[in-house]
């Protein structure tokens, strides 16, 4: 039976130079040298690197143990981070500063949940380009299409690697679901003052929405249909539209296409994270 380390670099040993020409637009614009991916599906994790020997150093060392995306995805939220910002201290005084070895500096991250999971990518470059992250996190609009662009291109080896994914509750951390209630609502307080004395919110309502409306917000949003949103969530199409109307009353929203009107306001609040 392969090991999960297997496994992972099987994905890298397959696809590294497919994923090296599909992210041939990255090296031309940001110069980025090396690529690593991560889409999960269902805790089901597929994950490709551009550095083959890169990668079987992380498997020999076992480094995906200390990787927060894939011992903690739950605790992830759409957006970037610095890979020198991760939280566990092994894995930056190890994987990090044995990547500068082989040329990998500045790294940075973005990750975006979806309604089942989230994809991720982590870029690195050479030493002196230092702006690197600042290009990356400025265009965050063309890292979304590029990783649309990615998913598309990679969709024939997502067929080939399913039965190959890694089964991410055999290295999700325990207790990775247990949040302190009490700190959340500390927190979502001072992000509200926050957000009132910059004028982005003045008669703010608590705006929760439950699972199912998240995700069809998220779909909407990203142009769906409700048909399309229908058979990606496994719903009917009148069961999402009634989540749509009821996100809407809760946005005080008359008409759907109000919706992308408040998008700033939906990212301020955090209401998709």
């Amino acid at each position: 039976m392969s090991s999960i380390k297997d496994e992972l670099f099987y994905h890298t040993k397959l696809y590294h130079k497919d994923l090296k020409r599909i992210c041939r637009p990255l090296e031309e614009y940001f110069g980025v040298t090396e690529v690593a991916t991560f889409f999960v599906n269902d805790n089901s994790l597929i994950n490709i690197h551009t550095n083959e020997k890169w990668m079987e150093v992380c498997m020999e060392k076992e480094y995906f143990k200390d990787d927060p995306f894939i011992t903690k995805p739950n605790q992830l939220k759409t957006g970037f981070t610095l890979c020198a910002c991760y939280p566990s201290e092994k894995f930056i005084t190890g994987l990090l500063k044995e990547a500068y070895t082989y040329g990998m500096h500045h790294g940075v991250t973005y990750a975006h949940k979806t309604p089942t999971g989230y994809q991720a990518i982590s870029v690195d470059t050479s030493i002196d380009n230092v702006d690197m992250p600042n290009k990356i996190i400025n265009n965050q609009k063309c890292i979304i299409k590029f990783m649309s662009y990615m998913e598309r291109e990679l969709q024939p080896a997502f067929k080939k690697l399913a039965s190959h994914a890694i089964d991410l509750n055999l290295l999700i951390e325990p207790n990775d679901n247990t949040k302190n209630i009490s700190s959340q609502q500390t927190d979502e307080k001072i992000r509200i003052k926050f957000l009132k004395q910059l004028g982005v919110v003045s008669n703010y309502l608590d705006v929760s929405l439950t699972t199912q409306e998240k995700n069809c917000l998220s779909l909407y949003l990203a142009g769906k249909t409700a048909e399309d949103s229908a058979t990606e969530l496994g719903l009917s199409r009148r069961t999402v539209e009634n989540h749509i109307d009821n996100i809407k009353d809760k946005l005080n929203c008359q008409y759907k296409k109000e919706l992308f009107k408040k998008i700033d306001l939906i990212e301020c609040l955090g209401i998709l994270n």
